[in-house]
């Protein structure tokens, strides 16, 4: 029995030391901390009612049965937005951290600064968007134990499960210094100018999914297409110290079942194993909100086995106090549910965390026009094979799609000192939960990226022109930016202003870059030029891609994105029992506080050079779990 117990202790301590070497610079995309089924201690106050010997020597039927309402509520909020946001938070020593918004045209922009080009915003725009994150619960556990000693001496059955209302609020809120009162010039969103009027006025209303700046004209331009955020969207309202923004879920959590069986049970101790399952009655991810509220775990169904261990250390000579030591441990697997995600992607061979907000260009395989040559004014041009579609998408959108999750291992164990005395109890108990990192599968034959439609704008321009003295009508181009980052693209900083021979202004940093023309036959005549204003000549001629570097399946960060749990969690509790009734039926009641201290990737130190994503310098599963304190009120009636 002491070789086994050790045993338990050392497999806590297992998980525990994994956890604090796996420290991860990841941005998860989906955060699925435990299940509300593991928010309160389930055996408080009934070290007296379960796992009876008096039954069980006379072979009779018993029970317990308690409702235990409680609150639960988050803490230390900086190191979950950190879990959300990486590297690119500041204010690291406040729980309300922010990032930094700020346009192309912005001098002395920050390394971590996020492009407000791809939200729709002036290349002046400057804002600070703060985030707080927290998580509310407000529990109902319905909790029922059976002694089938009737049946077979030391059987018994235990169920329970938690009715939940969860609010789930990211705090954002937004403090913009400067609106911006930039145009944006031809060719960078499309063949014509675009009016500061038609753009968005804030990042937050970009990234509620609310709007979307309108790139609608007529003429001899076609119309643009930007689509509005609609995954990973963070609502619009509340701030640091608001709860306006709040989304709501109210589910049945995991129904927690388990059939034990006593094997070792005397007066003063007992040993049981149990088989245990979990069906999933909460809800289902759907890749809406970053911050989503769920119920439950997920929707997978468990599968596993327990162990319950019971010791009474000291006894009083009459019986009447008694001072024990008791654990619970159970393991189970976590099967394969279908769910929906949104993932950002692999850059240039790097984790691009928070890329699914940068913006993507959609291309047709119906090119008129557009041709490309490795040097200007010639006659060998060859014809592209993709154009730009005059559509562009939030990556959020297009990475957003169904998947199958599952996790190998899901750990949970309470050791717990219990003192009785007459009708007085008092527990105090440690726990440890812990989850192995999610596996998250894409069904091959059905890929969530089309193939050879999508790619990174950064911030390359889309359109150029025929010259001036042919027409300046503009002409969809097939520029990509496979190494953009949410920070910015691969062309060199320009000031919208000024039209000189500036390579940012002619494409020179879009992949696979070429000269464009718009006839087959080349020359200066040919060439197409960064402005609708100009007359050619060599110094104007824009380039495209030959041809665009598409995203695909691969690009997709599956595994950065998937999460894994380490929860320590400590409780004390202290209830009456009416012991000295005489009928069958003795009702309890008591009252109980915890608090759970969550292992993160969350200290600002704690970061990877290059953010690779070579599991010797980010693992391929962030380490990010909720800190919450707890209260409760348990009250019950033991029968039999």
């Amino acid at each position: 029995m002491e070789h086994m117990f050790k045993r338990y202790l050392c497999l806590a301590a297992l998980f525990s030391v994994a956890g604090a070497f796996a420290a991860s610079d990841s941005v998860i995309t989906y955060f699925s901390p435990k299940s509300q089924s593991f928010s309160l201690p389930e055996n408080v106050q009934w070290t007296n009612e379960i796992h009876r010997y008096d039954m069980a020597e006379a072979g009779e039927f018993y029970g317990t049965f308690a409702i235990t309402p409680g609150y639960e509520r988050s803490f230390r909020p900086g190191r979950l937005a950190r879990c959300l946001f990486g590297d690119d938070l500041v204010d690291c020593n406040s729980d309300c951290r922010s990032i930094k918004i700020s346009g192309s045209a912005v001098s002395n922009r920050g390394d971590h600064d996020w492009l407000a080009d791809y939200f729709g915003l002036p290349t002046d725009f400057e804002s600070t968007v703060s985030f707080k994150p927290r998580v509310d619960n407000f529990l109902v556990d319905f909790n029922l134990y059976l002694g089938l000693d009737n049946w077979w001496e030391g059987l018994y059955f235990r169920i329970h499960a938690p009715v939940v209302h969860t609010r789930w609020d990211l705090n954002m809120c937004e403090s913009v210094s400067a609106e911006g009162v930039n145009d944006y010039i031809p060719g960078y969103f499309a063949g014509a100018t675009v009016p500061n009027a038609n753009l968005l006025k804030s990042f937050t209303s970009f990234v509620s999914g609310s709007s979307a700046p309108d790139l609608s004209f007529t003429g001899t331009v076609n119309d643009i297409t930007f689509q509005k955020l609609c995954c990973s969207k963070i609502p619009a309202c509340g701030g640091c110290d608001d709860t306006n923004g709040r989304l709501k879920k109210t589910r049945l959590s995991d129904i927690q079942m388990a059939l034990g069986w006593d094997f070792w049970r005397c007066e003063d101790y007992y040993l049981g194993l149990n088989v245990r399952a979990a069906a999933p009655t909460g809800n289902t991810p759907e890749g809406k909100y970053l911050f989503e509220p769920i119920v439950g775990n997920g929707h997978h169904w468990e599968l596993g086995g327990g162990l319950d261990f019971g010791y009474v250390l000291w006894s009083s000579e009459d019986e009447e106090s008694h001072f024990g030591f008791y654990l619970d441990a159970k393991v189970t697997h976590l099967f394969k549910t279908d769910q929906h995600r949104s993932f950002d992607l692999i850059i240039d061979g790097k984790c691009a965390g928070n890329s699914r907000y940068m913006l993507a260009s959609k291309f047709t395989s119906d090119v008129e026009n557009l041709y490309a040559a490795t040097t200007q004014n010639t006659a060998s041009v060859t014809a592209l094979s993709s154009q730009f579609a005059n559509i562009f998408a939030p990556v959020a959108n297009i990475t957003c799609c169904e998947v199958e999750v599952s996790a190998s291992v899901q750990g949970d164990v309470t050791a717990m000192f219990n003192y009785t005395c007459g009708n007085f109890t008092w527990d105090l108990g440690y726990n440890f939960f812990g989850r192995s990192c999610e596996d998250i599968d894409i069904d091959c034959d059905c890929p969530c990226i089309p193939k050879n439609t999508w790619a990174l704008k950064g911030d390359a321009h889309v359109y150029g022109f025929e010259p001036v003295a042919q027409s300046g009508v503009g002409v969809p181009l097939s520029a990509s930016e496979s190494k953009a980052t949410i920070h910015g693209g691969t062309n060199a900083p320009f000031t919208a202003s000024t039209y000189t021979n500036n390579e940012a202004l002619r494409n020179f940093g879009v992949d696979n870059a070429q000269f464009a023309y718009y006839v087959s036959t080349g020359l200066n005549a040919g060439a197409i030029v960064y402005n609708p204003a100009l007359a050619g000549g060599t110094n104007t001629q824009s380039k495209t891609s030959r041809n665009p570097v598409f995203l695909s399946t691969d690009d997709l960060n599956l595994k950065g994105s998937s999460n894994k749990n380490l929860v320590h969690n400590v409780f004390t509790h202290l209830g009456y029992t009416w012991n000295d009734r005489d009928d069958c039926w003795i009702p309890y009641l008591g009252i109980g506080a915890s608090a759970g201290f969550a292992q993160s990737s969350s200290d600002c130190n704690d970061t990877c050079d290059d953010n690779s994503c070579d599991t010797t310098c980010c693992p391929s599963c962030t380490k990010c779990g909720l800190s919450t304190w707890a209260v409760w009120l348990k009250a019950g009636v033991s029968f039999n």
